[in-house]
Order: C-alpha cells, then sequence, then structure tokens
C-alpha cells in the first residue's frame, strides 16, 4: 500500500529514473549482441585450436614417417644389401660371411637420427640371413626366437607370409610387441621391398620397427581430458594406435567403425564429444580426437559466466545509479514545486503529474509577468510625466536618487548642459466659446509633431503642466556659441508654428526660455527662470508673446530666492550634498549681491528667510550652527555679505554633520544586513527578496546598498560567505564534500562545486587534500 501511494505521488521521480534505465538498456542491447559474437569467436577459436593441435601432432608424425620411409629407401640402395641379394645359401665358413660382416658394421644407428626407429632388418628371399643395424641372424629362426620369444599367439607363417606375398612400397601396418636388449616394445611396422625392378618377386624386405610409445607421447599433447580420447587408424579404419583418458567410457575402435564427422557426437551412454579430425596425405591415415565438450568449451563457458556475471551486476547497479539521479534530479524539481504551492497555493490534486502541474504554474507566472510588465509600460508614462515633475520642481534629494529613478522609467539623461523652454496655448482673442479639451488636446498633438521635425536632431524631453501649457527640456553638447545658435534656431522654429496656428486655429503660442545650466540638478533653475520670463512675456501688451529670462528688467530693490531654488535648497542639505549647497549659495550670492543693489531691509528679509527655511525644512537643524544665526549678530552691524557667508558656512557645516550621521546609519544598516545574512545563509532559499523585505525596502534599493557598501552584488556576497564557510569545514578532513554543501545552503553537492571551483581555482576534494 505505501509502496503504491509513493508511486503515484511521485510519477516524476519515476519517470526521470526510467529514462536514466532507458539510457541503461542501449548499451546492455549492444553488449548483449557483442556477448553473442564474442561468445562465438571464442567457440570457434577453441574449436580451431583444437583442430590445430591436431593438425600440428600429423604433420610432425608425416615427419618422422618420411623419414623412415628415407631410411628404408637407403637401405635399398646399399650396395651391401644388393650384394647380399644374389649371395643365394651362405653356408659355414663361406667367404660370403665377409660380406654379412661388412653390412653389419658398416650399417648406420638410424635411432640417434629417428628417435621413433627402434631397429631395422633386412630379409633376403634368397638365403635366410637376416641383418640388423647390430647384428645379423643366420636365419629367420634366430630372428623369431630373439625378437618374439615370449609370444606364442604370433603365427611365424603368417609372419612371413606378410613379408613375402607381395611388393611393399613404404607400406605401414600395425604391429605388435617385441623383445628388445630384454625390454618389451609395442610396435608398427614399416616394410619395404627391394630391389625395385623384382616387384613381381622381391628379393629383399626391410623391415623397420617403430616405437608405438613414441607416438602415444606425441599424441598425449593433445588435452583429452579424463575422458577423451585420440586415435590413428588406417585406411581401412583399423586402429593404428590410440590414447585414451583415466574415464573414457567409449573404445577407440567403436568410433573408429562408425562413419563420423567433424562436429559434436554423442555417445550411446549419453555423453557429447566434440569430434576433430584429419588425414594424413602420405599414407591415409586418419588422426582422430574426441574432447568432451565441456573442456572444449570450458574457455567459453567461462567467458559465459564472467559477462553473465558483469550483466547482473551492471544491470544492479545502473538501477541503483538511476534511482540515484531519477532522485538527484528530481529533488530540485521537489523544492520547485514546493516554493510553487506557497505562491499559487495548493491545487495538484487536478493533475495527473508533477510536470503537467509545472507547465501550468510557469505558464501562469510568465502570463502574470507579461500582464505586469504591460501594466508597468502602461504606467511609464505617468511615471516620466513625475520624474520630469519632479525634476523641474527640483524634489529629488541627489544625483542618485535621480539615476535610481530614471533607470525605472527606461530613461538615460546625461550630465550635460540643458535649458527649459516653456509652451503656452491662448486663444487669439476670438468671441466664440472657449475652446474644447480635446481641440487642446489636438492642437497639443500638432506642436509636438511640428516640434520633433524640427528639433528631431536635438535630444529633448516634453512635460505636459496642464491642458495647456508644457515644458521642454533641451539637452546641448557643444560650446555656448552652439547652445545660442540652438535657441535661436528653437525661437524660430517656435515662432514660426505660432504664426501659423494663429493664422489657422484662432489660438496663440506663448513660449519663454530659461538659461542654460550644466548639469542636471540645475534643469530646476532654468524652469523657474523660464516660467518668470513667461510671465513676463504674457503681461507684455505686445503682439509678440516671447522672452528670455536674460530679457527681464532685474528689480535691483527686490531680493532673488524663488522658491524651486528654496526647496532645491532644503533637499541638498537634507542628502549632505555640499557640493550643489556650494552652487545654490553661488547662484545666491551673484543674483542678489551682484547683479541687484538690496536696500538693507531687503538684504535682512533674505537672511531672515533663509535662515527660516532651513529652520522649517529640516529637523535636523536644531542643534547645529544655524540656530546661532539671529538678530543680534544683525545688530552687531555686521555687514550683509559677511551674515550671508556665515549662513552658508552653517549650512555647510549642516551637510557635513547629515552626511556623517547618514553615513554612521548606513554602516549600522551595513552591520544590520551582514548579520542578517551570517545568520540565514544556510538557508538554500535565500533571495534578495527575503533580505529587502527584512529592513523594508525594495530589492533595487537593497541590491544597491548591498553593492555599494559591501562591494559586490548579493549573490556574490552569498557565495563568498558559503564558500569561505566550506573551506573552513573541509580542513578539518572529517565531514563528507556532500554535507558540507548542505550545510553552507547548496541544495546539491554539484552546484557546490561548480561555485566552489569558480572561487577557489581547485574543485573541493583537492582543496580537502
Amino acid at each position: 500500500m505505501f509502496i503504491n501511494k509513493w508511486r503515484i505521488r511521485r510519477p516524476l521521480f519515476w519517470k526521470l529514473s526510467i529514462s536514466y534505465l532507458l539510457v541503461l538498456i542501449m548499451p546492455i542491447i549492444i553488449s548483449s549482441f557483442v556477448y553473442n559474437v564474442a561468445v562465438q569467436t571464442v567457440k570457434n577459436d577453441a574449436i580451431q585450436h583444437n583442430l590445430l593441435m591436431l593438425e600440428q601432432t600429423r604433420q610432425i608424425m608425416d615427419a618422422r614417417l618420411q623419414e623412415i620411409e628415407g631410411i628404408g629407401k637407403q637401405i635399398a640402395l646399399d650396395p651391401k644389401m644388393n650384394s647380399l641379394i644374389n649371395a643365394g645359401i651362405i653356408e659355414e665358413g663361406s667367404p660370403k660371411h665377409y660380406l654379412i660382416w661388412k653390412a653389419v658394421n658398416y650399417s648406420p644407428n638410424f635411432h640417434a637420427i629417428n628417435t621413433f626407429v627402434l631397429n631395422y632388418y633386412v630379409f633376403f628371399h634368397n638365403n635366410s640371413v637376416v641383418l640388423s643395424s647390430d647384428t645379423a641372424f643366420p636365419d629367420i629362426e634366430w630372428f623369431w626366437k630373439s625378437l618374439f620369444p615370449d609370444i606364442v599367439s604370433l603365427d611365424k607363417q603368417e609372419f612371413q607370409r606378410m613379408l613375402w606375398n607381395r611388393f611393399h612400397l613404404s607400406t605401414f601396418l600395425p604391429g605388435g610387441q617385441v623383445t628388445l636388449d630384454h625390454k618389451q616394445h609395442q610396435v608398427l611396422y614399416y616394410l619395404h621391398s627391394f630391389p625395385v625392378d623384382s616387384i613381381n618377386n622381391p628379393l629383399g624386405v626391410i623391415l623397420v620397427l617403430i616405437d608405438q610409445t613414441q607416438i602415444n607421447h606425441l599424441l598425449t599433447r593433445l588435452d583429452i581430458g579424463e575422458s577423451g580420447l585420440v586415435y590413428i587408424s588406417d585406411e581401412e579404419g583399423k586402429v593404428v594406435t590410440s590414447v585414451t583418458g583415466e574415464q573414457t567410457k567409449v573404445a577407440p575402435e567403436e568410433l573408429a567403425a562408425k562413419p563420423i564427422e567433424d562436429g559434436f557426437f554423442k555417445t550411446a551412454n549419453g555423453e557429447e564429444l566434440y569430434i576433430s579430425r584429419t588425414v594424413s596425405s602420405l599414407n591415409g591415415w586418419n588422426y582422430v580426437s574426441a574432447v568432451p565438450t565441456s573442456m572444449v568449451l570450458a574457455k567459453v563457458q567461462y567467458i559465459k559466466n564472467i559477462i553473465i556475471a558483469s550483466a547482473l551486476l551492471t544491470i544492479v547497479l545502473g538501477i541503483v545509479l538511476a534511482l540515484f539521479l531519477g532522485y538527484r534530479d528530481w529533488k530540485p524539481i521537489k523544492q520547485l514545486l514546493q516554493q510553487l504551492r506557497g505562491w499559487l497555493g495548493s491545487v495538484e490534486e487536478r493533475y495527473t503529474n508533477e510536470y503537467d502541474y509545472l507547465n501550468d504554474s510557469i505558464s501562469r507566472l510568465i502570463e502574470n509577468h507579461h500582464l505586469l510588465n504591460e501594466k508597468v509600460q502602461e504606467h511609464i508614462p505617468l511615471l516620466r510625466q513625475a520624474f520630469f515633475r519632479r525634476l523641474l520642481y527640483g524634489e529629488f534629494v541627489d544625483d542618485k536618487e535621480i539615476k535610481i529613478f530614471q533607470k525605472s522609467v527606461g530613461l538615460e539623461i546625461s550630465d550635460q548642459s540643458f535649458f527649459v523652454l516653456l509652451l503656452r496655448v491662448d486663444e487669439a482673442g476670438r468671441n466664440e466659446s472657449d475652446p474644447s479639451l480635446e481641440e487642446i488636446r489636438m492642437l497639443n498633438i500638432i506642436i509636438k509633431n511640428a516640434i520633433d521635425r524640427s528639433l528631431g536632431h536635438l535630444t529633448y524631453f516634453i512635460y505636459d503642466i496642464d491642458e495647456n501649457k508644457f515644458a521642454l527640456i533641451v539637452e546641448f553638447n557643444g560650446e555656448d556659441k552652439d547652445r545660442q545658435l540652438g535657441i535661436q534656431e528653437a525661437k524660430s522654429m517656435i515662432q514660426n508654428l505660432s504664426h501659423t496656428l494663429e493664422s489657422c486655429s484662432q489660438m496663440r503660442l506663448s513660449f519663454a526660455f530659461g538659461r542654460v545650466y550644466k548639469g542636471i540638478r540645475d534643469i530646476c533653475v532654468s524652469f523657474f527662470e523660464a516660467k518668470q520670463a513667461l510671465e513676463y512675456a504674457l503681461s507684455k501688451n505686445q503682439g509678440q508673446r516671447y522672452a528670455r529670462y536674460e530679457d527681464i528688467p532685474q528689480e535691483s530693490d527686490k531680493y532673488y530666492f524663488p522658491i524651486d531654488l528654496e526647496l532645491r535648497l532644503i533637499n541638498s542639505i537634507k542628502s549632505g550634498n555640499r557640493t550643489d549647497v556650494e552652487q545654490v549659495l553661488t547662484l545666491l550670492y551673484n543674483e542678489n549681491f551682484q547683479r541687484r543693489n538690496l536696500s538693507v531691509p531687503d538684504a535682512e528679509q533674505l537672511l531672515y528667510l533663509m535662515i527660516g527655511t532651513v529652520s522649517r525644512g529640516l529637523d535636523q537643524m536644531k542643534d547645529l550652527a544655524i540656530g546661532e544665526l539671529s538678530i543680534g549678530k544683525l545688530q552687531r552691524k555686521e555687514s550683509i555679505e559677511e551674515l550671508f557667508c556665515g549662513i552658508g558656512e552653517a549650512y555647510l557645516d549642516c551637510c557635513e554633520a547629515i552626511q556623517f550621521k547618514n553615513q554612521s546609519d548606513k554602516t549600522e544598516l551595513r552591520n544590520q544586513v551582514e548579520i542578517f545574512i551570517q545568520q540565514n545563509y544556510v538557508e538554500g532559499n535565500l533571495t534578495l527578496s527575503m533580505v529587502a523585505d527584512e529592513f523594508k525596502t525594495t530589492e533595487a534599493m537593497m541590491y544597491q546598498f548591498i553593492k555599494d557598501h559591501l562591494g559586490m552584488t548579493f549573490s556574490d556576497y552569498i557565495e563568498s560567505i558559503r564558500i569561505r564557510r566550506a573551506c573552513e569545514l573541509l580542513a578539518t578532513r572529517e565531514i563528507p564534500i556532500k554535507e558540507v554543501a548542505l550545510m553552507v545552503g547548496y541544495s546539491s553537492d554539484r552546484t557546490f562545486r561548480r561555485a566552489f571551483k569558480r572561487v577557489m581555482g581547485i574543485s573541493p576534494m583537492a582543496y580537502s587534500k
């Protein structure tokens, strides 16, 4: 029951395991084919080896028998033998005994050159003398008594008929037992008649006794085991000689009497033998070996057993490995499934397997991601408008915030020179009803298209202030001369456009320019100047509603401290941006004390306003040097410019104090982030989102904070902590690498090994050694 439940709940695990098993089956099938081929090859080799050994034995036998034929022919051609053929009967005391003595003493001992030859004997038909290599018998009776003293079954008459009944030309015959030097020998006969011209009536016969023991010794070189046999039979099927094992149950004569072929042969008692046979071309003898099949195929059976055992072991190990690999691949999918259940809810019951669930879940995530992207894209124009609004009104704290914001809305504004152009659409004195919102929108589209055609070679951005007013932020990369040309070009284009609108739609276009400033933070200043210029252009009772900030007559008795500049000053002090504060103070000083001639009351009002602005806008100023600036200093008759510089120094002191405090806060936050990561890095699912949630910020802000203050990205920092801890654990050489991987937060040792090699340059195994 448990197994069935486990199988049902883990179909993906079984699919992965079966896929690995299928990979294993392919080499098993190929190995089976190779096995069959190998076994057949070894079987054929064993059979060929057995036949080859038998063939070698035949060749050796033929070589020895050919030597014996050569001995017989050499004796037959010996003149001493020919002289005895015609000697007739040699009586006692006859001088012909000299011929006998000469033939015996000068005959060679052939046993020294051919161990198969025991001795040879020469018989003469015209006399009774029998010669050998070392003696002479006066008649055949003496020969008979010498070689066959104890054999009564041998017929002497039959023996003589064998010698003289026909002409022998290198004839080999089965022999029997003889006595030589008082030793019993089993022999074969070699007969050769001479001279060759006496075929019908041979005058002499040479008999060579061949040692059958030497032949049997040669046959024993063939491995026949305990129940095999090997024999030699003549052309008539008579067994010449044989060698059998200790437990051989079939007689050589039984096999020789049957017409058997090479191959497997089953005896009457059920024993299976493998028959190998070769025929001598010298004398027609059959050389036959009958070896038990189990012995011939012993090597084949051994290889079979080895291969089968190896195959079974491979299958077992392959199954175990397939299950292990299947589990290894299934485990991360299982973890992913658990995360998906946490995100999407547990709805797996309606899916047949994990793949369907994963496919549907990922499809939903992708679909939600696309929908989210679409909604984000829908809001991008609004976000960009919000960005330009904050930029124009000086609401950004520092450059870093500007960069992060513009990156989030897909903008890339370089830190070049900028000026702001304000446009306003008004009715040109018509008496009809006010233009509809749709008409104004259409006019705005026409104006924007005209601007794009005319200023397409410039980099600019448009911000809609309201339905009939919008601002152009124009970027310049050239020198002052080029900037002036660009302004003149824009002025000319907008004037032409204004005339066209007024003539065709009774609408009039008013526009104004702010001055050119270096840096994106000063766009707000140019925007404020453009607003002042537009107000000045609208206040004139001239037909042309156009103005530049430089065209505004400066009031020498009014201080210069616009609200936009005040907001920028507050934000710069809040962020501790000393450089930006210095730029604003320089601008205020130039405008109020260089270009204007302020009265003392107006100058004092400006100073009070500067002190009050910071006091109202920054709670951090309560205990700082700005509080020391009071009416009392004015009453001490210090100059206005000295008081302005004192306020400026107090501003800069505030920047330094706030910067120090911010740095302290960031250091504390950095320490807290490091502690949190140190405590949770062993969790394999630790993500940047979890860290951001812990410190109540966004992923983007936390990513940038870690990169700025820890010197690396979040993933690199986590990896460095885990690898450093892994090095400490591996140094003990007692913990397996797989456990080390789990202890430092890796879900698999394979991922850990890759990360360790990437960071340390060597594998964990090599490091532990």
